[in-house]
């Protein structure tokens, strides 16, 4: 196991520790965490899972940053469970055009990570979701990391919303 893999899941630990302490004051927390994460102009990821996640299981999700265009078409393509059958033989085939981040989450948890895609240079991000019910569960937010300041992933039962957050919705009157 890779260090930045422990260092993944001491984050997940500690977000759904202060989850629990705080309550269910999410959409808050959520802006107060953004705006603690620095002031630069890179964007960040939020992840949030309710408790019926996965009917109280954790799942894999996986960001994949792609930095070829002929990837993202044939990547797009991908279901969920695709993904996750050929992600190591994508990475080994790719090492250049594909960065994959990874997490384990488990239900009521809070991660609040900066994003792991390069802005200026990613031409698409895709989210892939391991969730037991297979399904298509691949997201295309290529537009959102283009223009956003910061995405949120919210996780419940066997179905993800996304959303952008502008910099004005995670600190009014300043930019992140």
């Amino acid at each position: 196991m890779r260090a930045s893999h422990s260092a993944k899941e001491w984050r997940i630990v500690v977000a759904s520790a202060i989850t629990r302490f705080f309550g269910r004051a999410m959409p808050m927390m959520t802006l107060v965490l953004l705006a603690a994460c620095g002031a630069n102009r890179e964007a960040n990821l939020v992840i949030v899972t309710m408790p019926n996640l996965a009917g109280g299981l954790g799942v894999n999700l996986d960001v994949a940053s792609i930095y070829d265009a002929s990837l993202l078409s044939e990547l797009s393509q991908y279901s969920s469970s695709d993904w996750f059958a050929n992600r190591e033989s994508m990475q080994s085939s790719y090492p250049e055009s594909l960065h994959i981040a990874s997490w384990q989450l488990v239900p009521d948890s809070l991660v609040v990570s900066p994003a792991p895609w390069r802005r200026d240079e990613a031409v698409g991000v895709m989210v892939f979701i391991d969730y037991i019910e297979s399904g298509h569960n691949a997201l295309n937010i290529t537009a959102l990391a283009a223009d956003m300041d910061a995405i949120e992933i919210r996780m419940e039962n066997s179905r993800a919303q996304v959303r952008g957050i502008p910099s004005d919705d995670i600190l009014p009157g300043q930019r992140i």
